[in-house]
């Protein structure tokens, strides 16, 4: 009987087995949404992304004051690392 790792293997693999193998944690990670995301951004004429992403994180960071203080590192993060640039 096969257990649930090794049906996995079954289904999915030479590839599947990499991950099985590796020695450190692999991540998958999906970015298709973002080519979505920036031609929204595009169609709605976005001039300057990096201004446009400051103003939606102080504005969001007002939000987390008002709203949930608790989560206003999130916005936070997001200006310090727009702000690095």
């Amino acid at each position: 009987m096969q257990n649930a790792a090794d049906a996995h293997l079954s289904a999915h693999g030479d590839d599947a087995e990499m991950f099985a193998l590796a020695p450190v944690s692999l991540w998958l990670e999906d970015y298709s949404g973002l080519k979505q995301l920036f031609a929204t951004w595009r169609h709605a004429g976005v001039p300057d992304l990096r201004a446009y992403l400051l103003d939606e994180s102080v504005t969001e960071l007002a939000f987390e004051l008002e709203s949930r203080p608790n989560l206003a590192f999130v916005p936070l993060q997001g200006l310090a690392a727009l702000l690095a640039t």
